[in-house]
């Protein structure tokens, strides 16, 4: 069957997806903790000049 066959595919993407979203927040949340630099959001906090 087709419709199974397509569950199938979806379901071996989520853990990519899943990734990708906590990746995406994470990213989020440094961008909001005011941990950016020229767009960039920095890990560990701005570098000290």
């Amino acid at each position: 069957m087709i419709t199974n066959h397509a569950w199938q595919v979806a379901a071996g993407f989520l853990p990519e997806a899943t990734e990708a979203a906590g990746r995406t927040a994470a990213f989020l949340q440094r961008v909001a903790e005011g941990r950016a630099v020229d767009g960039a959001a920095l890990s560990g906090g701005p570098l000290s000049p």
